[in-house]
């Protein structure tokens, strides 16, 4: 918001600058009243006047135009800083997308290695109890799957924040806060 006013702000000053060409029309007023003791007819008692001045710049030695390139200058320069600020956000919306995406495929990798170790988990306490394994193949199995949750946890957090993060980067999230 912002940015756009001051690129409102550059734009009415270039409009403020254009009118400095066209002519000015003023207008002066007067009223006058006397009291005089002896009183004489040929002198009024009342009177109005009203002047109108028309004003138009001949020679300004060039002011009016510098003034007017620096105004459309500042114009253009808010109009380049409106395009930089669309197309950072652009980018860093774009950065975001795509890491929600890898969280995503990180935490599908994370559920198939939790999977995994729940499987090996099962295989090895089932030959554990006929006597195939040993309680050390027991206990690292048991630390793997536990280990496996445990990055499955932290994979989900980290999706959540990057769908925090893309809502930030979109807008979303004030819009969020501010409907609650």
């Amino acid at each position: 918001r912002e940015n756009y006013l001051d690129r409102d702000i550059a734009s009415i000053g270039v409009k403020s600058v254009k009118g400095e060409f066209l002519p000015k029309l003023s207008v002066e007023g007067g009223y006058e009243r006397r009291e005089q003791d002896p009183t004489t007819s040929f002198l009024l008692k009342e009177s109005v006047s009203a002047t109108f001045i028309l004003t138009y710049p001949i020679f300004e030695g060039g002011l009016r135009r510098a003034e007017l390139h620096e105004a459309r200058s500042k114009l253009r320069e808010e109009d380049l800083k409106l395009i930089g600020l669309k197309r950072d956000i652009e980018i860093e919306v774009k950065e975001a997308f795509n890491n929600l995406n890898e969280k995503q495929a990180v935490l599908e990798a994370l559920k198939r290695r939790r999977s995994f170790a729940e499987e090996d988990y099962r295989m090895v306490f089932e030959q554990f109890k006929a006597g195939l394994a040993t309680t050390v193949d027991v206990i690292d199995s048991d630390a793997e799957l536990v280990s496996a949750e445990s990055s499955l946890m932290n994979g989900r957090y980290e999706l959540l924040l990057s769908v925090i993060e893309l809502k930030y980067a979109s807008g979303l999230l004030r819009e969020e806060i501010v409907a609650k």
